[in-house]
C-alpha cells in the first residue's frame, strides 16, 4: 500500500523507454537515472552497468557523472534510478535496499518474468521499502501499475 500522498509523475513515453531499454540488455539487468524536480520525472537516460549481470548491477560511474552534467544544466536533478528484474518480480531485493544511494530517489523496477512487464515505483529509506503510486501522462495511474507491453 502506498505511503499517504506519495506520487510520481512520468510520462508514458518514458515508461515505454523504460520498458525498451530493459528488454533490450536482457538477460542482464538495465539500468538508468531518473531526472527532474520534485515528484515529477522530466526524462530518462539509460546508463550501462560496469559487470553486465542478470542478478545485479553496478551502474558505470562515468555515465553517471555525464546524465548530472546533463541534468544541471536543464536546472534539473537526478530524482531517482531504474532497473530490471529479469527473473523476479518488481520489488527491491535485499542488494537493491542495501546499495541505496540517497533515500529521497524514486526507484523504478521493471519486471520482464512475464508478459505484460510490471513497471512499480518506490522509495527506500534506511531498510524500509515505500510503494509510490505511479501517474503516467496518458492516465494510467496505481501503486501497482501500470503493466506494460511493447
Amino acid at each position: 500500500m502506498p505511503s499517504l500522498n506519495l506520487m510520481v509523475h512520468i510520462s508514458s513515453n518514458d515508461i515505454s523507454e523504460i520498458v525498451r531499454h530493459c528488454v533490450g540488455e536482457t538477460p542482464n539487468e538495465a539500468c538508468g537515472l531518473l531526472i527532474g524536480s520534485g515528484d515529477t520525472i522530466h526524462f530518462v537516460r539509460s546508463a550501462r552497468s560496469q559487470r553486465p549481470s542478470p542478478y545485479e548491477f553496478t551502474m558505470e560511474p562515468k555515465d553517471i557523472l555525464t546524465i548530472d552534467q546533463e541534468a544541471e544544466t536543464k536546472g534539473l536533478e537526478i530524482v531517482g534510478l531504474y532497473h530490471s528484474h529479469t527473473m523476479t518480480d518488481a520489488y527491491p531485493s535485499q542488494t537493491d535496499i542495501a546499495a541505496c544511494p540517497d533515500d529521497r530517489w524514486f526507484h523504478f523496477l521493471v519486471s520482464l518474468k512475464a508478459k505484460p512487464y510490471k513497471v512499480r515505483a518506490y522509495r527506500i529509506v534506511g531498510s524500509s521499502v515505500e510503494v509510490v503510486a505511479i501517474s503516467a501522462s496518458d492516465g494510467r495511474e496505481g501503486s501497482f501499475a501500470p503493466l506494460w507491453s511493447l
